[in-house]
């Protein structure tokens, strides 16, 4: 099962993909990581800092 992660408060389009949770992960930050440079370069500004978790976890 493909785990597909979105962090909507950095960014609405960022979203991840992974075989595996920690694949999806690492692509995470890695998205984060580009988003956060191109403002950056662009001189605009990012959001807010906070910080905020949620899971689901489904059991076949």
């Amino acid at each position: 099962m493909e785990t597909i992660l979105r962090i909507p408060r950095i960014c609405r389009a960022c979203a991840a993909t992974g075989k595996i949770h920690d694949e999806a992960e690492k692509n995470m930050y890695k998205a984060i990581k580009m988003h956060v440079e191109g403002l950056m370069e662009d001189c605009l500004p990012g959001s807010k800092s906070h910080t905020t978790a949620e899971y689901v976890v489904i059991n076949k």
